[in-house]
This record gives structure tokens, sequence and C-alpha cells, in this order.
């Protein structure tokens, strides 16, 4: 059974301590677009949570004096339940602006303290807990508009961190936080927050480069398998229609060797009916994923 802390949390907790470690693993996505905060969050059916911020005095602030309004898996669950999806996203895959998912006196004070006001969360369901990715910007910019068009980038920053921050996650589940019983209080009413500027453009180029991965995880039958980028390229250009020699031409090899990437594909997934490999890849959040090769070829 892991070690649980109630809140508020102590100076030495993991969630306080990773957030220098969890702002050099967003560098990539804050140094390209506006988006310069990440709050990393997962609700257990427990109701415990593990919370993960590159920002230190949102994180502080909202373990400290809003502790008592941290959401558990209940509020996500309605939520998701309850919420269009704003974008062509897997089963369990749910996305909302901040201002529509939080209290007023929550969007005034952060919109306040930190000039956070155009936020967006992307909400998974994964086994025993739900995944919450925010992202917001203090910039003075708005970044709705890379939630609405940008889902690939993001969907490939998603997996990028859970990569990269794999050990932080780890020690947080050994540490998780229990969140307490009480009921949300709208005490301040909403004023009106005024329009910043645009969102500033987006070096996707530069982007996509740096969130190289190193496995693209695909689930099936609530199983995770790890496909290597070269077996992601392959399965990524089968399910576009590409025929074995295309497929050997677009990415640089032999077209032997790309019988054996869709060989190892199958084997792993124990699935050899191409229709099926290529509904089930179709329905994962790979799909919305671009391979590290960029041939021209617009099909």
């Amino acid at each position: 059974m892991s070690k649980q802390v109630e809140l508020i949390v102590p100076k030495n907790h993991i969630a306080l301590t990773s957030v220098n470690d969890i702002d050099a693993i967003c560098q990539p996505l804050f140094q390209n677009t506006s988006i310069n905060v990440l709050w990393y969050t997962r609700y257990y059916t427990d109701g415990t949570v593990i919370i993960l911020s590159s920002h230190a005095g949102l994180h502080k602030y909202i373990l400290s004096d809003l502790a008592d309004t941290i959401a558990d898996w209940k509020i996500i669950d309605d939520m998701a339940h309850g919420s269009p999806k704003l974008w062509n996203s897997p089963a369990n895959q749910y996305s909302w602006l901040v201002e529509d998912a939080i209290p007023p006196f929550m969007q005034y004070s952060f919109a306040e303290r930190f000039n956070m006001r155009s936020g967006f969360e992307i909400v998974e369901k994964l086994d025993d807990y739900y995944e919450l990715f925010w992202f917001d910007s203090t910039l003075n910019t708005h970044i709705k508009n890379l939630y609405l068009w940008g889902a690939e980038l993001l969907e490939n920053f998603m997996l990028y961190f859970r990569e990269q921050a794999t050990g932080i996650i780890n020690k947080s589940e050994k540490n998780k936080i229990i969140v307490p019983n009480r009921r949300f209080v709208y005490a301040i009413p909403l004023q009106q927050l005024p329009e910043k500027y645009p969102h500033n453009k987006t070096d996707v180029a530069i982007l996509r480069d740096q969130l190289r991965l190193k496995q693209y995880p695909l689930r099936y039958k609530k199983q995770t398998f790890n496909l290597s980028p070269k077996e992601f390229n392959c399965l990524h250009y089968l399910a576009r229609g590409y025929s074995q020699k295309e497929i050997g031409r677009t990415c640089g090899i032999s077209d032997r060797t790309v019988e054996s990437h869709l060989d190892k594909i199958k084997g792993k997934l124990n699935i050899f009916n191409k229709k099926e490999l290529i509904e089930l890849f179709y329905a994962s959040r790979l799909a919305k994923l671009k391979p590290m090769i960029d041939t021209g070829d617009k099909r």
C-alpha cells in the first residue's frame, strides 16, 4: 500500500520538490508556444491524487490556500461525462476550457495573481485514475487557438511528458495525497476578465522535433504495448493505405525490414488481421500523431 500524505503537503514532498524538474521537461513546449504553465494531476478512484506542476507560485497557492478546493475522482468523472468533446478524441479522452470547469472565484484569483486567463485541460481515463493536463499561460496571450488546432502537437507532448517524467510520477504514486471531503465554495462573483492579445505563432517544426518519443504506447484490451518509432512509422503508413514497398520507400528502409516491423507489432498485440490492426490504430491516440519523417507526401 502506498504511503499517503494529508493536505497541506510537507515542504519536502515530491509535489513541491519536483517543480524545477517538471519545468525542464516542459521547455520544448514552453519555448515554442505561448504556453508556459503546466499542471499535471492523476485522480484515483480511492480518493487520492498526485499533483505535479511547472509553476512554483501556482503550485504553492493551490496546495495551501486552495487545498480544500482540489477536485477528486468523482468530480472529474462527473465533468468528463457532462462535457462535450472539443476535438476528435479517443473514447476515454475529454477536454474543456478552464473557465468552464472551475468556480468563478478561482478563475478570478488565477487571473489576478498569475495573469492566467485562457487555459484548457485535457483529461483521459486510464485504469483506476483520470489523468489531467492543464495548459495555461502568463504571457498576456490567448492559447485557445492552439487548443483548437494543435491536437497533434499536444498529444505528442503529453506522451513525451509521460515518458520523460516516469521517475517523478512513480515516486509520486508512492506518496499520494489524500483529498479531504469538502464542497466547492463559490465565494466571489466572477468579474469580467478582459481579453488580451492573440495567440503567438507556434514554431511547429522545432517543437515536433524536440518532442521525439522513444516509445509509442498503444492501448489494447486494458494493456499498454510500446511500439518503437520505426514500428509506429510503419503502422501509421499501413493505416493510410501504403503498400509495404511504399512504406519502405517513404521511411528509407527495405521491404523486408517493413515486413519485420509489422510482424513484431502483430506479435506484440496478437492481432494478425490487417483490418483489425488498422481499426485499433485509428481508435487510439496514436492516430493523431505524425511520423518523424517529412516526406512531403500529402496522402
